[in-house]
């Protein structure tokens, strides 16, 4: 009978890959239109967060529909912020313009004593230059009142990065947290365990990069002695005997895990086995779990021998 833990997993495997709580309404990876604009959201979700998720399996990329909208709502506050430093630039370039007075302006004005008069020619009425004071004026005026603006927005706006930057270091932090228990628990022992590694590793690619370092460090001499010892690091011989590449009489298929991405990545970072093929990886893969149950035997043996030695 198939373990309630074992459900749970499954089912989580199966569920929004963006809160694991409700089942997915759509694809990841398919576009589809939305008040009339083409939506891709794991391009989204790159775009705004530079998340990228693995989506191998068709059957394990979905979103929600409540994700979807959060989602929007973060691409639209993205989006504000960009539009909102393009205008404060736009504005203070007319401000500094303005107060230049254009290209000629600069020499008109250091040519006043005050900023607000206006040089008057001979025989210019004096009610005219009254007026283009009173304009300039006028201009000074709504200019100080845009910089004032423009300083609320920008004050606003920063307020707004620093806590989106404040909650992504807070993630990024607890991601790295998580990926430096993880290797502390290898090997795994149960099926639980391997699902939960899975879905771990599908979630966060700091995780991900983490186990494919960690792994990387077992050595070896040849590939085949390579991918052995990092999937005598990865799987206790109890679930070995659980496991095999195709799931074959119902034992646990490996073939369509990211897990087996990252042990081949793991074995090409060894510079002996840099330009392995995976079909040489992979049959070293298979034949590791395909003799676990003699390796299990051969450990009674040893261990029967080790007791009629203590007792005689």
């Amino acid at each position: 009978m198939i373990d309630d833990a074992v459900i749970d997993a499954m089912e989580v495997l199966h569920s929004c890959r963006c809160c694991l709580r409700q089942p997915p309404d759509k694809d990841l990876k398919k576009p589809y239109t939305h008040l009339g604009k083409t939506e891709i959201y794991s391009d989204i979700l790159e775009q705004c967060f530079d998340i990228r998720l693995s989506l191998d399996n068709d059957d394990e990329c979905g979103i929600c529909e409540t994700c979807v909208e959060r989602l929007r709502d973060a691409r639209s506050f993205k989006l504000q912020v960009q539009n909102s430093q393009a205008e404060l630039q736009k504005r203070l370039d007319r401000v500094l313009h303005a107060m230049d007075g254009g290209p000629e302006g600069g020499s008109k004005m250091e040519e006043q004593d005050q900023p607000n008069s206006v040089p008057r020619s001979h025989g210019q009425p004096e009610t005219e230059v009254v007026q283009q004071q009173e304009v300039i004026g006028d201009s000074v005026s709504c200019i100080s009142e845009s910089l004032i603006e423009l300083k609320t927005l920008a004050t606003c706006t920063l307020s707004k990065i620093e806590t989106i930057e404040k909650r992504m270091a807070l993630f990024s932090s607890n991601e790295q947290n998580n990926a430096d228990s993880l290797c502390h628990r290898l090997p795994l022992k149960t099926l639980p365990d391997l699902e939960k590694l899975e879905l771990e590793i599908q979630q966060s690619e700091i995780m991900k990069n983490q186990l494919i370092n960690n792994l990387s460090l077992v050595g070896g001499n040849t590939t085949t002695t390579i991918t052995r010892r990092i999937l005598q690091r990865l799987f206790s011989t109890a679930l070995a005997l659980q496991c095999n590449w195709t799931g074959k009489n119902n034992k646990f298929s490996l073939k369509q895990l990211l897990l087996t991405e990252v042990i081949i990545n793991a074995v090409r970072r060894n510079k002996l086995s840099e330009n392995a093929k995976d079909i040489e990886i992979t049959k070293a893969l298979t034949n590791w779990f395909r003799f676990a149950k003699d390796r299990d035997g051969g450990r009674e043996n040893r261990r029967s021998f080790n007791t009629r030695q203590r007792r005689e």
